[in-house]
């Protein structure tokens, strides 16, 4: 286990979520934290009080190998009010990203961090100033503060790195193709389409979530819906009502708005052994993973832990990140502390 220690300030895990409101609003608080140095080295989740109404292409490379129900590969993961709400919830502004033998995080000024394999030009962060990053495979896109996506990294099976315009509320970068939710809550995705996995369906999203292949959705109604490749019933989410969802390689799970956590698709690994309880805050999923963070800050996973990437350290956490095989969180300190497979660097924060 590897962490990068920085100084913070107000890194309170449950503190009241932001009101529902524009883009801009959540923009203009991340900004004004960076300008002020309000925040830690690393920029944070905001934190979420979940008593408030808030909801939240062939892989055949060494080591990528997808073949059967095998969940070896990795991904990963707004809440829209009617009218002219546009703001994503505070628990999926991820700003720590653990990809596939690489990780990325946001910097104190909104800079990136990469670091882990370069093999595929992963770790060769773009300039300038983000709010939001996700990449679970071997490519990473984020949301620069005007809304912009930018993406890097491996563009094997193409168009996975071309962002289209305008600006975007919340972004998911999947195994060969990436989605985005943009103002007035439509999905744009853009890469890879061989399974049928960038035809989002018309409605109003809050937040998505791409894996292998496949995309799934939360609507503003709370419930999930999931399209592309059908396989080991990953298009097949639960019914209900969530708070968040994140797409591992073939699987699923999503944070209800009772705080329990519910899984579907591939459990070859025991990815839908998710823990009981109802005081889950936050949720992640990897390849063949999962980890979720309960009120008292503490990360608990399951499913696959080949490399200990599913043996989660102590202390307390405001957010968490699966990769392939291995796991980051930002500590409530505001330290990046990565756990698993370090054979690339991936889990040495720099």
């Amino acid at each position: 286990m590897d962490t990068k220690r920085s100084p913070v300030t107000n890194s309170t895990h449950a503190a009241a979520a932001p009101p529902r409101g524009s883009l801009l609003a959540l923009l203009t608080l991340l900004v004004a934290l960076l300008a002020g140095g309000a925040c830690q080295k690393h920029l944070e989740q905001i934190p979420v009080d979940y008593d408030d109404d808030v909801t939240g292409d062939d892989d055949t490379t060494a080591g990528d190998d997808d073949t059967g129900d095998d969940d070896t590969g990795d991904d990963d993961t707004a809440d829209d009010d009617t009218g002219d709400d546009d703001t994503a919830p505070a628990e999926v502004v991820q700003t720590l990203a653990a990809g596939q033998e690489h990780s990325c995080g946001i910097e104190e000024d909104g800079g990136l961090s990469c670091w882990g394999s370069n093999e595929s030009d992963q770790t060769d962060a773009p300039a300038g100033t983000f709010v939001q990053i996700s990449g679970l495979y071997s490519h990473s896109c984020a949301i620069a503060d005007g809304g912009e996506v930018t993406c890097w990294g491996d563009d094997t099976f193409g168009g996975q790195l071309d962002a289209p315009t305008g600006e975007f509320l919340q972004l998911a970068a999947g195994r060969n193709h990436t989605c985005g939710v943009r103002f007035g809550g439509s999905v744009a995705c853009w890469g890879s389409n061989g399974e049928g996995q960038n035809d989002a369906p018309e409605g109003t999203f809050t937040q998505v979530s791409a894996g292998y292949r496949y995309t799934c959705g939360l609507l503003e109604d709370q419930s999930i819906v999931c399209w592309g490749e059908e396989d080991s019933g990953r298009l097949d989410p639960p019914d209900g009502s969530f708070r968040q969802i994140a797409c591992g390689h073939r699987f699923g799970c999503a944070l209800a708005d009772d705080g329990s956590v519910a899984c579907w698709g591939s459990d070859e690994y025991g990815q839908q052994a998710s823990p009981s309880g109802t005081d889950f805050v936050w949720l992640a999923a990897g390849l063949s993973h999962a980890c979720a963070i309960d009120t008292a800050g503490a990360v608990q996973c399951w499913g696959w832990d080949s490399k200990g990437q599913s043996t989660a350290p102590s202390g307390e956490f405001v957010s968490v990140a699966g990769g392939y095989q291995h796991s980051c969180g930002v500590s409530a300190d505001g330290d990046w502390i990565c756990w698993g497979s370090d054979d690339d660097g991936q889990s040495s924060p720099p």
